[in-house]
C-alpha cells in the first residue's frame, strides 16, 4: 500500500490532511460501462458521531478554499441538461434511494415510501400493503437489483427482502429470523449485487449474504459491520464497501481476503466501490474522500478532489460508457473531465433556485446510466433529476460567477486571430467579452467604457488581424491593434449623417465595412484614419434605395451587397454606387421571398445565399431583370422562416440559425434536420450577426438565451432504436392486466370486440419526440403502418373473430426506428354459432332449403306461367270473337247503313227537280257519321287483335291514313317519322290511345289549320313515347262532338287520353300549331276507349 496516504497524526490533523491531498491530480482513467444499481448509506443515519464531527470539519475547510482550488464549479459551459422529477410528477416519495433499469428498458425508482416503476411518460407506484402479503415486505426501499431470471430484488430499511415479479406485481418476502440461521443476517438491506456467476449478494447493516436464485435458500457469508455497497473486479473477488473499510472478498469461501481500513484510507467509513476496465478500482468515503485502488498490488492512491463540499462526503461512484467518472456527493454532483486541456479537470453541478436546468438539491445520494446514455441522479429530500448530455456547450450570464458572459443576449461573434479557443462576444445590452472556451471564463478588462457596456451587435476580423467592434456610439468604431491590444476608435468622417451602426463585415482587400442606419454602407480602409460613407454623395440612377444598411457582404470582384432594412438588396461599387437591386415582388414567385435580408452567405459552389426575416432562404439564381431566386422554406423542413445565418459544416451541409432552432441543411439533397433546446440547445430563439465557424471546425451561434458552441462532427451520432413496451391495455373501454415487458399472446371472446393498446418507447431522452407507428394485420383495412406520430394509444373496435397480429414500431431521440416491432398475437374467439362446426352444419341446412325453395319457386313460376298463357290463349280467343261480332254484325250494318244513305241520294237526285231546294245535306252527314263511326271500328278491331303492335307498325299505319285523306290534294306536305327502335312493341290500348290522338290532331290541322306543311313525328326518348304532330297554319280548335260529322274529340279528350296512360299532352300555338304526347313506355291505359 502506498505509504505517502497513510494517516498520522491526531483526529484534527487527519482531516486537515484530507483537505490538503485533496488538491492532487492523478493519471486519465478509461473504463468499460457497467450497469449496477445500489444505494450509499446516509451519513445521517450511519455515520459515527467521531466521523460526523470529522467530515463537518472538513466541509468547512473545503467551503473556505474552494474558490482558491483552482477547479470549476457549475460548469460555465452548460453541454449537460437537465431535467427534474418529483412528487408532483408521480414520484412516490422525494428521497431517492436506489435505481435500475432492467430488461426491458424500464426504470425503477426507490424511495422513503414506496417503488416507482418509470416508462418515459408516468410513474406506476408498488408499495408495502398490510393487509396483502403478496406486496412489498415495506415501502422504505435501500437497493434494488434485477436478477437473470427477470425478477426484481428490493432491498428495504428494516423489513428484509423481498422478490418482485415484474409482470404479475406479486411480491415474495425474505426476513431476518434470530432462530434461523439460513435466513437473512438482518432486515436492514443495503446493498444487492449480482455477480458474474449469477449469484445474488446481500448486504446490511449485520454483513453479507448469499441467495440461491432457484431455491431463494440463504446462506450467511460473513459479517461485517454496515456493509453499503457491492462490487466485482476483473479477476472474481468480490468488493465490499463497509464502516469497517473496504473489504476483498473470496466469492467462494467467503473469506476476507484484504483490508484497507482507517489506517489506509484515513476512515472506515467506505461509501462506494467502482471497479475500472484497467483492473483498478474507485473507492469513495464519506469523510475522506476518493481513492483509487490496485487490487494486484495493494496500492491505494487519494485523488484530488472536486472542489468545495463535493469532494468530500462520497454517496455513490459511476463511471459512464465515456470513460467520465460522476461522484455523488452531499455537496453536490462532481463530474472529473479527463479531456484536453481541461485534464482530470472537476465540474460540480450545483442547485440554483432561478434556474429549472440545475439539479433539484446538492445532496446527491445515488447514479446511474441507462442504456441510451442518460445520466439519473437520485437526491435527498428532492427529488430525481435525469442529466443529458449534449454536444452544444452553452455560455450564459451567470449572477454567481463575476467570469461568465455579461449578458445571455448574444450579438456579434469573432474568434481572436491569434488565440485558438478564444472568442470575442458582443451582446445586445451588456458590451464586448473575451470568452475563453478552455476556461469557460469571460473577462471585459482593458476594454474601452463604450465596449464594457451597451450594445455590441458588430464584431470582425480584418485581413491584418485587428479586431473591430461597434457600440452605441454613433461617431465611430473600434479598432484593436493585432501588435499592442490597444484599443482607438476609428470615427466616420466629418458630417457623416450616422444615426445607428450595426454591423461589421472585412472585405478581402483588407478594408472594413461598417452598416450604418442614415448613412448606408461605411468603409473603412486599411490604415485610414477615418471611415467614409460615400452613399450620400450618389445622386440619381447610383443613388442606394435607403439608407438603412442592416448587414454587408464584400466580395471578391470588389463589389459589396447591402442589406436595406425594409427595402431589399442593394450591390453597389464603391466607386460609382448602386449597381443593381433586388426585391420582393408579389407578383413573381422567383423574386426575393421578403425584403429585410440578415446575411449572405457564399457556398463553395460560389452561389450565393440571402437568409431573410421571415422568407427563408434564398439562392440567387440569375441578376437579371430584378433577380431570380430558389428558396427553400417552411415548406421544406425549415423550422421558421426568420432565418438569421448560415454557416458551413462541410462543403455540403451547412447550418442555419432561425427562431425555430438550428437547422442542418445539405445542399444537394435539400435534407433538413433540426435541432432545438431539447437537443441541448441554450434556446430555440437565435439573434441575428451571431454566427460564426472558428478555425478548428467548430460552430458558434449566438441567441436570446446564450451562446451555444459544438463541433458538428459529434452532432446527430445515431443512438440506438429504443425497445417498446405495453404499458396499459384496455378492453371495451376497461383496464386488463397485461405484463409490461414480454408481452404475450392476447386471447379475447367475441363480445370483447374492442380494444386498445397504450405504449411506451423506452427512451427517456425527450419522450415528448419519440415518434409511433401501428398497425394490425388481420383487419380489413390496416395491412399497411399507420403514419408516424407522438399519439402512443392504438384502439381497434368492431373486431370480428379471428386471428390478428398486432404490431408497433418506435423511433427515440435519435429518430432511428426499431427494426424488430413488438407483436403481439391477438385471437378473438367465437361464440358457438360462430364456430366452424356450426357454420357447416347450419350451412348444410340452408343449403337443403334453399334447394327446396328453388324447387318450389320454380314449381310455382311453371304453374303461373302455365296460368298466364291458358288466360292470355282465352283473351286472345275473346279478342277474336269481338272483332268478328264487331266486324260481321256492327261492321255489315254500317255497311248498310252507308249504301241506303247512297241509294237514297241517289233516288233523289232522280225524283226532285234540280230547282227543287234539297235535303242531301242531313244524308251526307249520316253518310259521314257512318263513315267515321266505320273507321273506329276498324282501329279498334286492328288494335284488338294483336298482342302488341311495333313501332314500326304503328308509323306505317299512321303513314297510310294520312296518304289516304290527301289523295287528290295539293296541300298540305306530309311526313310521317319515326326516330326510335321499329321492333319496340305498344301494349293494344297504348297503340289505340295513341292513334286517335294522333288522328285527332292530324283531323285538326286538315280541316281548321290551312297549312301547307304538316309533320308527325313518333320517337323514343328517355324511357318515353312521344307522338309529335305539327304544322305551319293558323290554330283553330275544333269543336267539340256535335254530330256535324267531325271526330268528336277536342283537345279536352286528347289530353285524357294522355293522362290515361300516365303521361302529359301539351300544346303549342305560337308558330303553327304544335301538339305534343309524352307517355312512359312501359305504361298501361287506366281505361280503354
Amino acid at each position: 500500500m502506498s505509504e505517502s496516504i497513510v494517516p498520522q497524526g491526531s483526529r484534527r490533523e487527519r482531516c486537515t490532511r484530507v483537505v490538503r491531498e485533496g488538491s492532487e491530480r492523478s493519471g486519465a482513467l478509461r473504463l468499460a460501462p457497467t450497469f449496477r444499481a445500489r444505494p450509499p448509506r446516509s451519513p445521517v443515519l450511519q455515520v459515527p458521531l467521531r466521523a460526523r464531527v470529522c467530515a463537518l470539519a472538513v466541509l468547512a475547510a473545503g467551503l473556505a478554499v474552494w474558490s482558491a482550488a483552482g477547479v470549476r464549479a457549475q460548469a460555465p459551459e452548460r453541454e449537460v441538461r437537465i431535467e427534474r422529477f418529483n412528487v408532483e410528477d408521480g414520484l412516490a416519495q422525494s428521497t431517492v434511494t436506489a435505481l435500475v433499469q432492467d430488461r426491458y428498458g424500464f426504470l425503477w425508482i426507490g424511495t422513503e415510501s414506496g417503488l416507482n416503476r418509470y416508462d418515459g411518460y408516468a410513474f406506476t407506484a408498488y408499495r408495502h400493503e398490510p393487509d396483502n402479503p403478496g406486496s412489498l415486505s415495506s415501502s422504505f426501499v435501500n437497493a434494488l437489483v434485477e436478477t437473470p431470471d427477470g425478477a426484481l430484488w428490493v432491498g428495504s430499511h428494516g423489513s428484509g427482502l423481498s422478490r418482485l415479479d415484474p409482470q404479475t406485481g406479486i411480491a415474495r418476502r425474505l426476513r431476518h429470523v434470530e432462530t434461523d440461521r439460513q435466513s437473512l443476517a438482518s432486515d436492514r438491506v443495503s446493498a444487492l449485487f449480482v455477480d458474474r456467476e449469477d449469484r445474488l449478494w446481500v448486504g446490511s447493516e449485520a454483513g453479507i449474504d448469499r441467495v440461491d436464485l432457484a431455491t431463494s435458500q440463504v446462506t450467511r457469508v460473513l459479517a461485517a459491520n454496515e456493509v453499503v455497497d457491492l462490487a466485482q473486479s476483473a479477476d472474481g473477488d468480490l468488493w465490499a464497501a463497509t464502516h469497517e473499510g473496504v473489504l476483498r472478498i473470496a466469492p467462494a469461501t467467503g473469506r476476507v481476503l484484504a483490508r484497507w481500513g482507517a489506517e489506509a484510507l484515513g476512515t472506515e467509513l467506505a461509501s462506494a466501490v467502482w471497479p475500472n476496465a484497467d483492473g483498478t478500482l474507485w473507492v469513495g468515503t464519506n469523510d475522506a474522500g476518493l481513492f483509487r485502488l490496485d487490487p494486484r498490488t495493494g496500492a491505494l492512491e487519494r485523488v484530488a478532489a472536486a472542489p468545495g463540499p463535493a469532494g468530500l462526503d462520497i454517496q455513490d461512484l459511476l463511471v459512464d460508457r465515456g470513460g467520465t467518472l460522476w461522484v455523488a456527493t452531499a455537496g453536490g454532483l462532481a463530474r472529473r473531465d479527463e479531456r484536453p486541456p481541461l485534464r482530470e479537470a472537476w465540474t460540480v453541478f450545483l442547485p440554483s433556485e432561478t434556474d429549472p436546468g440545475t439539479l433539484p438539491s446538492a445532496r446527491t445520494r445515488t447514479l446511474l446510466e441507462d442504456r441510451s446514455g442518460l445520466l439519473w441522479v437520485g437526491t435527498w429530500a428532492s427529488g430525481l433529476a435525469k442529466l443529458r448530455r449534449t454536444p452544444f456547450r452553452r455560455f450564459a450570464a451567470d449572477s454567481g460567477r463575476p467570469d461568465a458572459l455579461s449578458s445571455s443576449d448574444v450579438m456579434g461573434l469573432a474568434e481572436d486571430p491569434r488565440e485558438d479557443g478564444v472568442l470575442w462576444v458582443g451582446t445586445y445590452d451588456r458590451g464586448l467579452n473575451r470568452l475563453d472556451l478552455a476556461t469557460g471564463t469571460a473577462s471585459r478588462a482593458g476594454l474601452p467604457a463604450p465596449l464594457r457596456n451597451g450594445s455590441v451587435r458588430g464584431v470582425a476580423v480584418a485581413e491584418d488581424g485587428a479586431l473591430w467592434a461597434t457600440s452605441e456610439e454613433t461617431t465611430g468604431v473600434w479598432r484593436r491593434d493585432p501588435e499592442t491590444a490597444a484599443w482607438r476608435r476609428v470615427p466616420f468622417e466629418a458630417g457623416a449623417p450616422v444615426e445607428r451602426v450595426l454591423s461589421l463585415a472585412a472585405a478581402p482587400d483588407g478594408s472594413v465595412w461598417i452598416a450604418t442606419y442614415g448613412a448606408g454602407p461605411c468603409q473603412a480602409a486599411p490604415g485610414a484614419s477615418a471611415a467614409v460613407c460615400p452613399a450620400p454623395g450618389w445622386r440619381r440612377a447610383r443613388a442606394m434605395r435607403s439608407d438603412l444598411a442592416y448587414t454587408l457582404h464584400p466580395d471578391t470582384e470588389g463589389r459589396v451587397w447591402v442589406s436595406l432594412w425594409g427595402t431589399g438588396v442593394d450591390v453597389i461599387d464603391p466607386e460609382r454606387g448602386r449597381i443593381a437591386s433586388f426585391a420582393n415582388r408579389p407578383d413573381d414567385p422567383a423574386s426575393l421571398t421578403d425584403n429585410n435580408v440578415t446575411s449572405f452567405f457564399r457556398d463553395a459552389r460560389g452561389d450565393l445565399w440571402l437568409t431573410t426575416y421571415g422568407g427563408g432562404l434564398n439562392r440567387l439564381l440569375s441578376t437579371r431583370d430584378g433577380g431570380s431566386f430558389a428558396h427553400v422554406t417552411l415548406r421544406d423542413g425549415l423550422p421558421n422562416g426568420t432565418t438569421y445565418g448560415m454557416v458551413p459544416e462541410t462543403d455540403e451541409t451547412v447550418w442555419v440559425s432561425t427562431d425555430g432552432g438550428l437547422a442542418r441543411y445539405t445542399l444537394g439533397t435539400g435534407e433538413i434536420t433540426v435541432y432545438g433546446a431539447d437537443d441541448g440547445l441554450p434556446s430555440n430563439e437565435f439573434n441575428g450577426y451571431s454566427f460564426l465557424r472558428l478555425r478548428d471546425g467548430q460552430l458558434a451561434f449566438g441567441g436570446l438565451a446564450g451562446l451555444a458552441v459544438f463541433d458538428p462532427a459529434t452532432v446527430g451520432t445515431e443512438a440506438p432504436p429504443p425497445p417498446v413496451a405495453v404499458t396499459a391495455l384496455r378492453v371495451l373501454g376497461r383496464h386488463v392486466e397485461y405484463p409490461a415487458g414480454p408481452s404475450p399472446a392476447l386471447r379475447l371472446t367475441h363480445r370483447q370486440s374492442a380494444v386498445a393498446f397504450d405504449v411506451a418507447a423506452l427512451d427517456f431522452t425527450a419522450p415528448g419526440d419519440n415518434l409511433y407507428r401501428f398497425r394490425l394485420d388481420g383487419l380489413e383495412g390496416t395491412a399497411e403502418w399507420e403514419p408516424a406520430s407522438p399519439r402512443r394509444t392504438a384502439a381497434y373496435t368492431n373486431l370480428t373473430p379471428g386471428r390478428y397480429t398486432f404490431r408497433v414500431r418506435a423511433a427515440g431521440a435519435g429518430g432511428v426506428w426499431n427494426d424488430d416491432a413488438l407483436t403481439i398475437p391477438i385471437t378473438v374467439t367465437p361464440a358457438w354459432w360462430q364456430t366452424g362446426w356450426f357454420r357447416l352444419l347450419a350451412g348444410l341446412a340452408g343449403l337443403a332449403v334453399v334447394v327446396l325453395g328453388v324447387r318450389e319457386v320454380s314449381q310455382r313460376r311453371l304453374r303461373a306461367e302455365v296460368r298466364r298463357l291458358e288466360t292470355e290463349k282465352r283473351l286472345q280467343a275473346e279478342r277474336e270473337r269481338i272483332s268478328r261480332d264487331l266486324h260481321d254484325h256492327v261492321g255489315g250494318q254500317l255497311s248498310g247503313l252507308i249504301a241506303n244513305a247512297e241509294l237514297a241520294r241517289l233516288q233523289r237526285r232522280r225524283s226532285v227537280p234540280p230547282e227543287a231546294p234539297s235535303d242531301d245535306a242531313v244524308l251526307d252527314r249520316i253518310e259521314e257519321d257512318a263513315r267515321e263511326t266505320m273507321r273506329q271500328l276498324r282501329e279498334t278491331v286492328w288494335a284488338l287483335h294483336h298482342e302488341s303492335i311495333t313501332l314500326g307498325t304503328f308509323r306505317d299505319r299512321l303513314a297510310s291514313d294520312l296518304d289516304a285523306r290527301l289523295r287528290g290534294h295539293a296541300a298540305p306536305t306530309a311526313t310521317v317519322a319515326l326516330n326510335g327502335d321499329p321492333a319496340h312493341a305498344l301494349t293494344p290500348l297504348q297503340a289505340l290511345h295513341l292513334y286517335r290522338i294522333a288522328r285527332e290532331a292530324i283531323t285538326n290541322s286538315l280541316k281548321h289549320a290551312h297549312a301547307s306543311a304538316l309533320a308527325v313525328t313518333v320517337r323514343q326518348r328517355d324511357g318515353h313515347l312521344e307522338v309529335e304532330v305539327e304544322d305551319d297554319g293558323t290554330f283553330r280548335e275544333a269543336p267539340h262532338a256535335s254530330g256535324n260529322g267531325a271526330s268528336g274529340f277536342g283537345m279536352g279528350s286528347m289530353q285524357a287520353r294522355a293522362e290515361a296512360l300516365g303521361g302529359s299532352f301539351s300544346l303549342d300555338t305560337d308558330a303553327g300549331t304544335r301538339v305534343l304526347v309524352r307517355v312512359p313506355e312501359g305504361a298501361s291505359a287506366s281505361a280503354a276507349d
